[in-house]
């Protein structure tokens, strides 16, 4: 029903953005980082480990708690003197030793990867373990504070190379997850739909289409405790990048629940900067280089229709509402929820 016709609207705008021919003045261009050779010496802590998480097939720093010499992201190329190759650091290291010296590379596009990756892992890991389904902010949707702290190390490990040296729509077209924040102002979604009573917002996405749409949508999927079910909330508007600032501007003039334009909704601006952008993830700022953290996973359009259908036909968790509110109270949020009268087939993005 309305469901799937939102889903193939979505799934459609994303499959002609795919096979869309690619604006040349848009090309992107990735972080340039130089990339320098340490060796580093590291020691046992006191309880007899290195503190430090290796990815195994990387060999790339992911986690450290113990060697404020090594970064995130830094890439193990020999131990003692003794080249990795394609064999894990832990075969190289000495049993018993308290010292070692490794060889390593950073500022590798190949950290960088690996860092994506972990971080990807941790969200979804986050997400998993949730008990209920919520926007991925700090201390909510299973994101731990030990967590939200390894994000935001890797954040900042990757911010360390900076944004593409320009802006690309290239690159943004297509869908994107939001994967984790910090932002408190997106903790009912950018619709503010799951701020009312019995409702969560439990997941964002966006949809940049091509240059010469200048079209971007986010939508949100929010359960409704009152009627059982997940409802699509959708923003939608245009966007434009500023190239020198690596800032995007996105305008949205026009809000639907389940496919019915919501009145009254007014305007909304988001001046994101972007920090960051990789193969798998995009890092923005709201309010500035130091402002809150949002985190996006790059989807094609095939895990975007599924990721959706998941969450809209998932079971709904229920919360303890407060019964007491006043009817004409309730009233009115089933009235807003519901459109404010029957609901009209979802439409695609203008």
């Amino acid at each position: 029903g309305r469901v799937a016709a939102m889903l193939v609207a979505l799934v459609s705008l994303g499959l002609l953005l795919q096979h869309a021919p690619r604006s040349g003045a848009w090309r992107c261009s990735a972080p340039v980082c130089e990339v320098s050779s340490l060796e580093i010496i590291v020691q046992r802590t006191a309880s007899g480990g290195l503190g430090i998480e290796v990815e195994p097939e990387s060999n790339v720093v992911a986690s450290n708690a113990g060697q404020p010499q090594l970064a995130l992201g830094d890439l193990i190329v020999a131990v003692d003197g003794e080249e990795c190759g394609k064999r894990y650091i832990g075969a190289l290291l000495t049993p018993g030793a308290d010292t070692y010296t490794f060889t390593v590379q950073r500022g590798t596009a190949r950290g960088r990867e690996a860092l994506e990756t972990v971080g990807r892992r941790l969200c979804i890991e986050a997400a998993d373990a949730a008990t209920v389904p919520a926007i991925p902010l700090v201390g909510a949707g299973g994101m731990s504070e030990e967590l939200s702290e390894r994000m935001l190390a890797i954040v900042d490990s990757l911010e360390t190379s900076g944004p593409p040296t320009s802006l690309t729509a290239d690159d943004l077209t297509g869908f994107w997850r939001l994967r984790f924040t910090n932002d408190k102002s997106l903790e009912g979604g950018m619709s503010g739909f799951g701020l009312i009573g019995g409702c969560t917002a439990v997941a964002q996405f966006q949809l940049y289409g091509q240059p010469e749409l200048d079209s971007v949508q986010c939508v949100e999927v929010i359960a409704n405790q009152a009627m059982g079910a997940h409802q699509v909330a959708a923003l939608k508007g245009t966007f434009r990048a500023v190239s020198d600032e690596a800032q995007l501007v996105d305008l949205y003039t026009r809000i639907e629940l389940g496919g019915a334009p919501q009145s009254g909704s007014g305007k909304q601006e988001q001046k994101l900067m972007l920090t960051y952008m990789g193969d798998k993830l995009r890092i923005v700022r709201a309010g500035g280089e130091n402002g809150a953290v949002r985190v996006y996973e790059k989807q094609s359009s095939d895990v975007a229709q599924g990721d959706l259908q998941s969450l809209m036909t998932a079971p709904i968790v229920k919360e303890k509402v407060d019964e007491n509110r006043p009817r004409w109270e309730i009233a009115d949020e089933e009235r807003r929820l519901s459109g404010g009268g029957p609901m009209t087939d979802a439409s695609s993005i203008p």
